[in-house]
C-alpha cells in the first residue's frame, strides 16, 4: 500500500505542512516512513521511505550540500524538515537542491511528535487503496463517448479487418504546470499520433489527459510507435517542461474496449510505481517495463557509468546536434541502416555518416551485442527517468 506526496498535502494530514521546493516531484510514492533527528546517514534509507528530520546540523552546508542528491539516488520520495527545533527555516541551499533534483522538500511545524507523525502517516499508508488512482479516466463517462465516436467514424470499417488501439495519455508529476502549457503539450501529442493514424477519434479528459482510439495503415507503423512516442515525450519534458505518461493496448471489437481500458490503467499505474518521470508503456511490453523499473530501482549506476552515452548527450546539448535521436532510431530498427534512414527521412549515406560520427565520438562498438544492450538500457533510463 502507498500514498503520494501530493495526497499527504491535499488531505492535510499535518496542519501547517507546506511544500517549499521540488514541486515537480509531488507524485512520488511513499511506502514507509523514516525519522532521523540527525540526517547524517542517508545511505541507510530505503526506496519509498519518506524522511522526516528535525534538521539538526542542516545549517552546515559544507557537510550536507549533497544530501538531496544522495536521497534522490536512494529513491526517497520526499523530505520533511521540522522547523522550530534546530533550524528556524529550511536553508536556501537545500531548497535549490530540491528544485534541481525535483524532490519534494516539505516544512513541518514542530508541534507534531515523532509518535504522532508515525501514527498519522502509517495509518494513511495502510488505509490507502492498493490501486493507483485512475488518472482521471472515469470509464463510465469515457466509454459511451468513445463508443459513439467510433460508431460514427471510419474506424468501424477498419476494425472489420484490423485491430484498433486505445491510447490514454495523462500528465505525470506536472501538477504545478500552467493549464495552457499542459494543453499545448497534449495538442502536440494528439497531432503526433494523428500523423501515424489511418483513422482516429479523440476525447479530451478535463485539462490533463487524452483518450484516443486509432487504427494504422500497416503493422509496421504500429510497431514503430512506442519508440517514436517516447522520443516525443522526452522532447516535451526537456524542451517544454511538460511530463506525460502514455499507455496503449489493442482490441478487435467494441466489446474489447473495457479490457483495453483496464490494461492501459495497469500500464499507467506501473509507470507511476517505478517512478518514471515520463514514458510509454504498451500492455504488450508491460512485463519488460516492470522488469526494467525493478532494475532501475535496484541499481541505475549503469547510466552514469556509460561514458559513451554521456559523451553523446553532452555533444547534443552543446552543439544542438541530434546524435542521440539518431542512435535511438538506429537501435530501434535493430541497427538496420536503410530502415533507420527511412524513419528519419534522410538518405542512407547520410545515416551511415551519422553512425560513423557516433562511433568515432563515443568509442562504442555498435556491432557488439553486449555494448548495444548496455547502451540501450542506459538510454532508456535517460528517457524514462530523466537521469
Amino acid at each position: 500500500m502507498a500514498i503520494t506526496v501530493k495526497e499527504v498535502l491535499d488531505r492535510k494530514l499535518f496542519n501547517g505542512m507546506k511544500a517549499v521546493a521540488g514541486l515537480a516531484g509531488l507524485q512520488a510514492v511513499i511506502t514507509w516512513v523514516n525519522i532521523m533527528e540527525i540526517p547524517d546517514s542517508p545511505d541507510t534509507i530505503n526506496r519509498g521511505e519518506f524522511l522526516i528530520t528535525t534538521g539538526y546540523g542542516l545549517e552546515n552546508e559544507e557537510k550536507y550540500h549533497n544530501l538531496i542528491q544522495r536521497l534522490k539516488a536512494r529513491g526517497v520520495p520526499a523530505v520533511a524538515v521540522q522547523t522550530g527545533y534546530y533550524v528556524s527555516a529550511i536553508p536556501d541551499y537545500l531548497i535549490r537542491s530540491a528544485d534541481e533534483y525535483e524532490m519534494p522538500l516539505l516544512e513541518m511545524p514542530a508541534n507534531y511528535s515523532f509518535s504522532n507523525i508515525l501514527h498519522i502517516l502509517l495509518d494513511a499508508i495502510h488505509n490507502s487503496s492498493e490501486t493507483w488512482p485512475q488518472f482521471g479516466f472515469d470509464y463510465h463517462i469515457l466509454q459511451p463517448k468513445l463508443r459513439t465516436r467510433i460508431t460514427y467514424s471510419a474506424l468501424v470499417e477498419d476494425m472489420k479487418q484490423q485491430p484498433a488501439y486505445l491510447f490514454l495519455i495523462t500528465t505525470a508529476g506536472s501538477t504545478e504546470l500552467e493549464r495552457l502549457e499542459t494543453a499545448q503539450g497534449l495538442d502536440h501529442i494528439q497531432s503526433f499520433l494523428s500523423s501515424y493514424a489511418r483513422n482516429l477519434v479523440c476525447e479530451t479528459v478535463d485539462s490533463h489527459g487524452l483518450a484516443i482510439v486509432m487504427t494504422f495503415e500497416n503493422p509496421q507503423k504500429a510497431s514503430a510507435l512506442t519508440y517514436d512516442l517516447q522520443i516525443q515525450l522526452t522532447f516535451l519534458s526537456e524542451q517544454e517542461g511538460t511530463n506525460y505518461y502514455a499507455a496503449y493496448d489493442s482490441f478487435l471489437r467494441l466489446e474489447g474496449l473495457l479490457s483495453s481500458y483496464e490494461h492501459c490503467i495497469e500500464c499507467l499505474t506501473l509507470l507511476g510505481k517505478i517512478s518514471a518521470k515520463r514514458g510509454v508503456c504498451s500492455f504488450e511490453d508491460y512485463n519488460f517495463i516492470r522488469m526494467f523499473g525493478f532494475y532501475y530501482n535496484t541499481d541505475h549506476s549503469c547510466y552514469f557509468e556509460n561514458t559513451s552515452l554521456q559523451t553523446l548527450l553532452a555533444k547534443d546539448r552543446r552543439d544542438h546536434t541530434n546524435l542521440v535521436q539518431t542512435l535511438r532510431v538506429y537501435l530501434a530498427e535493430n541497427c538496420n541502416i536503410t530502415h533507420a534512414a527511412e524513419r528519419l527521412f534522410i538518405h542512407r549515406h547520410t545515416m551511415m555518416n551519422r553512425i560513423q560520427a557516433i562511433t568515432d565520438l563515443s568509442g562504442v562498438n555498435l556491432d557488439d551485442y553486449y555494448q548495444r544492450i548496455f547502451l540501450s538500457i542506459a538510454l532508456l533510463m535517460h528517457d524514462y527517468f530523466a537521469l
